[in-house]
């Protein structure tokens, strides 16, 4: 069985192990403890989404089920069509994604 090394392979140590002692309880790698590297955290004004991102999420969302609720009521031109569900659908979907980025 490989051994492996003390601070770079597997999960966090748990405290009061002995691998916790001597690692210090990081997963720093050997090459950033040799150049000696610190990466600091994000500063906090970075991760702030602009004020109009909620509304647009919002936006995005009534769009999409509004689009798929008057299709299936017939109340769109063009009468009931796959493409208005196909794009309530997207609408839908493009607020959860933008919903994932949200800070």
């Amino acid at each position: 069985m490989a051994r492996q090394s003390k601070s770079s392979k597997g999960p966090t140590p748990k405290k009061g192990s002995a691998r916790h002692e001597m690692t210090g309880g990081t997963r720093t790698t050997e090459r950033a403890k040799r150049l000696h590297r610190y990466t600091a955290p994000t500063p906090s004004y970075v991760r702030k989404s602009p004020p109009w991102y909620g509304y647009m999420l919002l936006g995005l969302a009534l769009l999409g089920i509004l689009q798929i609720v008057l299709n299936y009521m017939s109340l769109l031109p063009g009468s009931v069509s796959g493409w208005y569900l196909v794009s309530g659908i997207l609408f839908l979907g493009s607020a959860f994604w933008l919903s994932t980025r949200w800070h």
